[in-house]
């Protein structure tokens, strides 16, 4: 985890991390958020859906997110005020995701940071992008 400075970020600078979406990541989301929605967790229900097959909670992308913000950019002491996501394609099981965020702002006096994030599969199709509004402590 980075300790950074306020003072040391700026606009442009960004981040990514990438995770798969695995049976196990599937499995203990469900376990935590208590959202067992068949689409998550049965194949055979899921085969008959618009996607025709399982797919990922909408937390797993969102997931990546907190965990690039609270540990990078801008790092510790970060608290979230405010996010819009758009959830553009799904992720499938097994699918590899890079989440990347970028500084679209920073407004010194208040220590607030506007970032962009995008999601995107290993073939480049986004499957979330959106803006956050963190609070630097």
């Amino acid at each position: 985890m980075l300790q950074r400075n306020f003072e040391d970020l700026f606009v442009g600078e960004s981040a990514s991390i990438r995770q798969t979406a695995t049976e196990e990541y599937i499995q203990k989301m469900a376990e935590l958020t208590g959202d067992n929605n068949l689409l998550h967790l049965d194949e055979e229900y899921a085969k008959t859906s618009l996607f025709g097959q399982r797919i990922a909670h909408g937390l797993f992308c969102d997931g990546m997110l907190s965990t690039i913000l609270g540990t990078n950019l801008p790092g510790a002491g970060t608290i979230y005020m405010e996010k819009h996501i758009q959830f553009r394609a799904p992720v499938f099981i097994d699918d590899e995701i890079e989440t990347t965020v970028a500084i679209t702002g920073i407004d010194a006096e208040k220590r607030i940071i506007d970032l962009s994030f995008k999601c995107a599969k290993n073939d480049a199709a986004v499957v979330a992008k959106g803006k956050v509004r963190v609070k630097m402590m």
